[in-house]
């Protein structure tokens, strides 16, 4: 195994996908209640900033694989840090809310403040602990049969489920048992199906893929996925979906732009 080096442009990109995250908390009719709030020119402003941000998490599972690929020992420790973070932020919300008087304080109250129910944290917790033997695999297969698995996982868990949304989205009718992810449907890529197709993404651009690419080609990728989906998500809305497939997690154009 090589020594693992700080690269500090991958670390930028883990920070501008964490800012990401919180554009899209933003942006979130439940959350932030931008799209809620937001008409005309405004609107279309939050279509192409949710275009750009929505791989935010994609890109971190990338980043992830990219740099624990090479390292099968994890300390255990850290999964428990971050249940624990969750705890402590879900408990300091609660107890804000009620001295703010926006809720009344029950034990029940508490007690839920304290279950920490964040599925990136759970999945990602899933993803580390299953890493060290994705490696063992990744290494032991090769490059050849790496990248066939890469193009299988793909299509099988990109292509094919937000296929099967789209079905959906236009006849209006719920397909469900037709996904290769899950009973109803992709669920938005929010899976640990999608959390590990990006780890073994990432992990394969470490230990295969050499070929670089220039600023203006990446640029010119990114520019036209940012148009597409912006153009999808806007078809949607004009049926009274906003955002649905187009933004949904495992989106090929979502995948392709990290």
């Amino acid at each position: 195994m090589e020594k693992q080096e700080r690269q500090s442009n991958l670390e930028l990109l883990r920070i501008i996908s964490m800012m990401g995250v919180i554009v899209l908390h933003y942006n979130n009719t439940e959350m932030g209640g931008a799209f809620a709030l937001a008409f005309g020119v405004n609107k279309g402003i939050l279509f192409v900033l949710e275009s750009i941000f929505i791989c935010g998490v994609n890109v971190y599972m990338l980043i992830s694989g990219y740099f624990l690929c090479l390292k099968n020992q994890r300390r255990l420790w850290r999964p428990v840090e971050l249940v624990v973070q969750v705890m402590v932020f879900g408990l300091g919300f609660y107890i804000l809310g009620v001295v703010l008087r926006q809720k009344e304080f029950t034990m029940a109250g508490l007690g839920q403040s304290l279950v920490p129910n964040n599925y990136f944290v759970i999945l990602y917790i899933v993803c580390f602990l299953l890493s060290p033997y994705i490696n063992v695999a990744l290494h032991k297969i090769g490059q050849k049969q790496s990248l066939r698995l890469m193009i299988l996982m793909f299509l099988l868990f990109s292509v094919w489920p937000t296929a099967v949304d789209v079905l959906g989205e236009l006849s209006g009718m719920e397909w469900a048992g037709l996904s290769t992810v899950g009973i109803s449907g992709s669920q938005g890529g929010y899976t640990i199906v999608n959390f590990v197709m990006m780890y073994c993404m990432g992990a394969y651009l470490r230990l295969y893929l050499k070929k670089e690419y220039s600023l203006t080609s990446l640029l010119a990728a990114l520019a036209a996925a940012v148009a597409l989906l912006s153009g999808w998500a806007a078809f949607n809305s004009l049926h009274g979906i906003l955002g649905g497939s187009a933004w949904e997690y495992c989106n090929p154009l979502v995948l392709w732009r990290r």
